[in-house]
């Protein structure tokens, strides 16, 4: 007999049967009923992978969880598919969130502020948001958290160059990055969506604030963005994957390969260390950060580590959370580590739920007044250092440093049970950060926390006392104005400063230096101002100077534009340039520049300084040892051009050069006296278009000049004689203050090479240097003594270009220019690959040598 089980009156038909053929039927159905449910439960495990096996520490993870409930998402490469992972913050299970479609990776998971949607990129299989996908969208999409229905947002969407897509503006709105670069408030609730910032960075775009007055590329800069959606752009940062907190106070990046991890105070620009590159606190095979978020609340940031591992797409990072102070942006406890999976997870971003009795953070010895959530019950409380009260309202003294996790539970009902977090920390008395001369006058104290001034007052060196002190909103800095133009240096004592501790720290009375106002003499008409890439490059009345790196140039170690067959762009110098000096008819140059020898032999001239546009071009260059000016106009179609010879320069030797172009005569100082004046006319500077800035090559990139230039300055308006001797003068009290570099020139044989890295291991950097063991064999040039064996630094990529020492192997004998490696701090938090297996204790050297010449001497 057969049954057909395609309708339920064929199932209630088996109760008809009796005997042993009811039984077989009853088991036949049963196996049946089994079979369909492990079906759909092993479709369910495909599409949501529950448990996986974790050798973790689920006891640190329940104490992270004490901070509130919630949970980390992260990306992670399972099975070449790149899909979002979810945890708890307590521990337990890893889930997959959703399953990819057939050709489909999923990136850039962002969680709301409230915890409840998720924002993610879709992007084609095989696709990616690093630099060289530039032209890849993908499309944006929310997945609300808790039906785990999926909403597109937008058909074409881009990241902002690696993979940050979306800030989240409040708990429905967010902002992102259409295909065009623009950048998109939504309101997805309301089916609303705006235009907020106009212009694409690079090809990529930018991710705004939550305020929206601030803004970022994939390229550090925490850009002031104003309500018009303009960019007002700020010197670039090195590092990468920058982003905002939730109340726009911070900007969080990785300010080199592997760490550390720092954090900006936006208003001020005061930047600091969050974690360590090979932090003491992380484990040691996993001491390798990347990837930092701070959660919605600020009171956690989620990161990844690897065991020294770099290639984002391959290296084995797990993903690690760890306590921090959301009013200093500083770590409070131990990193906690939460997936040990054997792949690459990476990008996580935690959400935590606020608990019932609030989060605390004081300093020193702290009461705080606390309140139960219910007012007319009897409350009895704990505060985690062994004192109770009873009460719906109570104060407690907090004497110690520590955290401490508080409760109260109402009167026999131990479920009503609710916690808080105090956190206390040490007491010390604020720190000051920086001094900076604000102009002529006004002088801006810049501390590490917000400050109480109200008992404040600034001692001249004379006795005079300056009591009208000025606390900024933040409370981050205080300022003051001299009494009188202070031109030189100066010293001033400060008194009564203090935290704004429940019980004050002072800041102890302290005599500081203020630089006098040597550079710039003058902000009259100032387009462009530029010192080093050490320094805050911003004064009132100035323009910042942002600049973009192309090819083989990088940072000295003093910072200065060190050009040795590539460039630097001012992109944002020429239309301030063409606006002043076209109403000024007048264009001043001034700014120190240090030559160096060529490799060999040549007539070539080499371009410092190119401005250049549509209607004519002024163009500073290096023949031999001579500079040249050459000024071209452009005027119906017809070019006319004149050419100056100017001064000789000196190889090696830091020189101040300034040079003036007013109704058509050129006069040039060197070194603070006036070398040279043209009095034949070069054409006039009112006409001219200058957009593009480039220091150290034409405008199409050929002429490469070598050297250093540093402390730029470019006015539409004529310094004086006077001012330019101030600039002299400045220049060389810093460059005297330099402490002299040790160098040595010598024969040696590579014993151990490192193999180098691809660009694909080193994204989303192209620099990267290796470290190489070598044998010493005769010192050609310096006194001092050297081991027989060194290990050394050498360039390997630059500016995503292969270097000279690509073309070396063990046993070739090369010279090498060696300065000790604690003399380029330039290159501290570059990616630097090292698989040496000898000369672990060997002396470290950094390989000053050439660029942009090949090895000759390999044999």
């Amino acid at each position: 007999m057969q049954f057909n089980f395609q309708n339920t009156s064929a199932i209630f038909a088996l109760a008809s049967l009796s005997g042993w053929r009811r039984k077989i039927k009853v088991l036949f159905m049963a196996a049946f009923i089994l079979g369909v449910f492990a079906l759909g439960l092993a479709w369910h495990v495909r599409q949501r992978p529950a448990i996986v096996p974790v050798g973790l520490d689920e006891k640190a993870m329940q104490s992270m969880g004490r901070l509130g409930s919630g949970f980390l998402v992260w990306e992670r490469l399972r099975d070449g598919v790149w899909e979002i992972w979810r945890k708890d913050i307590r521990g337990g299970e890893e889930t997959r969130l959703m399953r990819n479609g057939a050709d489909e990776d999923y990136f850039c998971p962002k969680i709301s502020p409230d915890g409840k949607r998720l924002a993610f990129l879709c992007c084609k299989r095989g696709r990616n948001a690093y630099t060289e996908s530039v032209k890849e969208h993908g499309s944006l999409w929310v997945l609300n958290m808790q039906t785990d229905k999926r909403r597109r947002i937008a058909i074409a969407a881009r990241s902002y160059a690696e993979d940050r897509a979306v800030t989240w503006l409040d708990k429905t709105r967010l902002a992102f990055i259409n295909e065009r670069g623009a950048t998109m408030d939504v309101d997805f609730r309301r089916g609303e969506s705006s235009e907020v910032v106009h212009e694409p960075a690079n090809e990529f775009g930018y991710l705004p604030s939550p305020d929206l007055k601030f803004a970022t590329s994939g390229e550090p800069e925490f850009t002031p963005l104003d309500s018009g959606g303009v960019v007002h752009h700020k010197p670039l940062i090195h590092g990468c994957q920058p982003y905002f907190t939730s109340d726009s106070k911070w900007g969080v990046w990785m300010g080199g390969a592997g760490g550390p991890v720092q954090v900006m105070h936006l208003k001020t620009r005061e930047a600091k260390i969050l974690m360590q590159r090979f932090d003491g606190n992380m484990p040691k095979e996993r001491n390798y950060l990347y990837f930092p978020m701070v959660s919605p609340c600020m009171r956690l940031l989620a990161f990844a580590a690897s065991p020294g591992e770099h290639d984002h797409f391959k290296a084995n990072y797990n993903i690690f959370l760890v306590r921090i102070d959301p009013t200093k942006m500083e770590v409070v406890s131990k990193p906690v580590r939460y997936t040990d999976y054997a792949g690459c997870d990476r990008y996580p971003d935690v959400f935590c739920d606020e608990l019932p009795l609030g989060s605390h953070f004081v300093k020193g010895a702290t009461e705080l007044e606390l309140s139960a959530p219910d007012k007319a019950a009897t409350w009895e409380w704990s505060f985690g250092d062994g004192d109770h009260a009873v009460g719906a309202r109570v104060k407690h003294l907090f004497h110690k440093s520590a955290e401490y996790f508080i409760s109260a539970t109402k009167h026999g009902d131990a479920r009503s049970r609710v916690t808080g977090y105090v956190f206390v920390e040490k007491p010390f008395p604020p720190r000051l950060l920086n001094v900076q001369r604000d102009g002529a006058k006004t002088v801006s104290l810049h501390f590490n926390e917000k400050v109480d001034a109200s008992k404040a007052s600034v001692e001249m060196m004379n006795g005079n006392v300056l009591q009208e002190l000025h606390t900024t909103a933040d409370g981050h800095a205080v300022t003051f104005d001299m009494p009188d133009d202070f031109l030189r240096d100066t010293a001033v004592t400060l008194r009564g400063f203090s935290d704004c501790a429940q019980h004050p720290n002072f800041f102890p009375h302290t005599t500081i230096s203020i630089s006098g106002s040597e550079w710039p003499a003058s902000t009259n008409g100032l387009c462009l101002q530029w010192k080093n890439q050490k320094t805050a490059n911003a004064l009132p009345g100035g323009v910042e100077g942002r600049l973009q790196m192309h090819g083989k140039a990088f940072w000295s170690e003093h910072g200065a534009m060190q050009l040795r067959g590539g460039w630097f762009d001012a992109p944002d110098a020429g239309p301030q340039i063409t606006e002043t000096s076209c109403q000024s008819d007048v264009l001043t140059l001034d700014m120190v520049l240090t030559p160096e020898p060529l490799p060999r032999a040549t007539t070539a001239p080499g371009v410092i300084l190119s401005l250049s546009g549509s209607t004519g071009a002024i163009i500073l260059s290096q023949r031999g040892e001579m500079l040249f000016l050459n000024v071209s106009h452009t005027i119906g179609g017809m070019k006319k051009q004149t050419k100056i010879e100017l001064s000789a320069l000196v190889s090696g030797s830091a020189q101040h050069i300034s040079l003036r172009i007013q109704g058509g005569r050129v006069v040039l100082y060197c070194d603070g006296k006036e070398a040279s004046s043209d009095p034949f006319s070069v054409g006039t500077v009112s006409t001219l278009k200058l957009d593009k800035v480039r220091f150290g090559a034409a405008v199409d990139g050929s002429s490469a000049w070598r050297g250093k230039i540093e402390r730029v300055l470019i006015f539409g308006s004529a310094l004086k004689r006077e001012e330019v001797q101030r600039h002299y003068n400045a220049m060389q009290k810093e460059i005297t203050a330099r402490p002299p570099m040790k160098e040595w020139v010598v024969r040696a044989r590579l014993a151990e090479a490192t193999k180098g890295p691809t660009l694909q291991e080193i994204q989303p950097y192209r620099e990267a240097l290796v470290r190489q063991i070598y044998d010493v064999e005769k010192i050609e040039r310096g006194s001092d003594p050297l081991p027989g064996q060194i290990a050394v630094t050498q360039w390997y990529w630059m500016g995503g270009q292969p270097m000279p020492a690509q073309s070396l192997k063990a046993g070739d004998t090369v010279l090498l220019k060696l300065h000790q490696s604690e003399n380029h701090q330039e290159i501290g938090q570059l990616f630097t690959k090292d698989d040496l297996i000898t000369g672990m204790t060997a002396p470290r050297f950094h390989d000053a040598s050439d660029w942009d010449t090949s090895f000759d001497n390999v044999h």
